[in-house]
């Protein structure tokens, strides 16, 4: 394996880590929430607090979204990367302590911060950084490891007390920190800031000296593109060459087949899958509450509405993953970070309004309403995808705004930018790779 190649793996390791602290931090309620009802802990709550709290996670996500554009800008991925730290140890600091409610709506809210900064810049920061070969399979890879630590606590969380499940959240964090001080930070963030040589230097550590010079003067010129537009709000959802972009990331809202099979059939599939397995998960719950079959003629199918759920969990995979590479790849460099605060900004409020509305649904449609929500959810995301989401599979971000039609420059300043060259480094990149290659043969 070439040393470039192999740096930018064990980025993505160091990464996974704290895509793993953030997936066990979601997966909180699950192990706690019967341990609360059953007075296994000191904390006084009452089911609408507790509610609360389960919907303060998805504002701090906001919150954390929108600071990461400001700290990502200013002082780099990497160093919010490690700023996330801060708000995930405070919380659970507060979690240790916490005997009342609202200092679990802090504790929550304070993990919603820490999760939407991670959330946002690690896809950005993971598509940056990696090969286009291989993109893809960075990026789900670290998306797999939110699953994994999800599992994590699901699995070992209900043989844990209150207390020491909560001082286990300590060790990741202070995990992943560590891991992350050695990475480096991205090439396009100091390509952005004017710092040629910092960028080399960040190069040398994450590509093969034999091709720098080239990768650089492409990135140079990618750079130079995106950074003559606007970089506001404004120009955001204005620009017409945004739009596909922006509806592609505001609907669509592992890893080896991921870059051979593709992101748009991936996408699409694991929502149509996804929605098949909760429908017949309502159809079970419908012949249960509403037409009332006899328990003892429906406890034979329990077993096929039991996979079905556990399926869908399965298959959601598909598309949790996909959504954050592709959001990370449609946006040029000048908005990119607008851009994802944005989807984030709505999936957050999304995800408070479902925190606090499953009740309410479950109280007036039962759990058949419940799960056939979700499973509509899940068809119109399948058809939006079909309808709207193009394959980026093997391509580099530059040929993902050309192809999305993202004129970066008008054409009085294109004819200033030397397309010759630029085509002609293109060319020495791919024969030494090529090369090389055959060498290594």
């Amino acid at each position: 394996m070439e040393r470039g190649r192999l740096v930018q793996y064990l980025v993505a390791v160091a990464l996974s880590l704290s895509t793993a602290t953030i997936g066990t931090l979601s997966a909180w309620p699950t192990p706690v929430v019967p341990k609360i009802k059953n007075n296994e802990t000191f904390v006084d709550i009452t089911k609408d607090e507790l509610a609360t709290v389960m919907a303060m996670s998805p504002l701090g996500f906001v919150v954390g979204s929108l600071a990461t554009r400001f700290i990502s800008d200013s002082l780099g991925r990497r160093t919010t990367i490690l700023a996330s730290v801060v708000p995930i140890i405070c919380g659970t600091i507060i979690a240790t302590l916490a005997r009342v409610s609202w200092l679990l709506c802090i504790m929550y809210f304070l993990w919603g911060i820490g999760t939407g900064m991670i959330s946002t810049v690690v896809g950005i920061y993971t598509a940056e950084i990696a090969d286009k070969d291989i993109r893809a399979t960075l990026s789900v890879g670290t998306r797999f490891m939110f699953n994994f630590g999800n599992l994590l606590v699901i699995s070992i969380g209900p043989f844990l007390s209150y207390y020491t499940l909560n001082y286990c959240f300590f060790i990741l964090p202070v995990v992943y920190f560590v891991a992350c001080v050695f990475i480096p930070e991205s090439p396009y963030y100091y390509l952005k800031e004017g710092r040629v040589e910092h960028a080399r230097k960040s190069l040398l550590k994450l590509k093969d000296k034999e091709i720098v010079d080239q990768e650089l003067e492409l990135m140079k010129g990618h750079v130079s593109k995106e950074m003559r537009n606007s970089s506001s709000a404004w120009e955001l959802f204005t620009g017409k060459q945004y739009r596909r972009p922006l509806v592609i990331a505001f609907g669509v809202l592992s890893s080896f087949v991921v870059d051979r099979v593709g992101r748009r059939p991936l996408l699409i599939y694991s929502f149509l899958s996804t929605g098949i397995c909760l429908a017949i998960a309502g159809l079970y719950f419908f012949l249960q509450e509403v037409i009332r079959v006899d328990h003892s003629v429906l406890k034979a199918y329990g077993i096929a509405a039991f996979m079905a759920i556990m399926l869908s969990n399965g298959l959601s995979i598909g598309y949790s993953s996909i959504i954050g590479v592709i959001t990370a790849e449609i946006f040029p460099l000048n908005v990119k970070f607008i851009a994802m605060t944005s989807v984030n900004i709505l999936g957050g409020c999304l995800g408070s309004a479902v925190a606090k509305s499953y009740q309410a649904i479950n109280n007036v449609a039962g759990f058949c309403g419940v799960f056939w929500v979700f499973a509509s959810v899940a068809f119109v995301g399948a058809i939006f995808s079909y309808m709207t989401t193009p394959e980026t599979k093997g391509k580099s971000l530059q040929e993902i705004q050309e192809m999305l039609h993202i004129n970066i420059v008008s054409s009085d300043e294109e004819g200033k930018l030397n397309d010759v060259e630029v085509i002609e480094m293109i060319e020495k990149c791919r024969e030494l790779k090529e090369s090389k290659k055959d060498y290594s043969l």
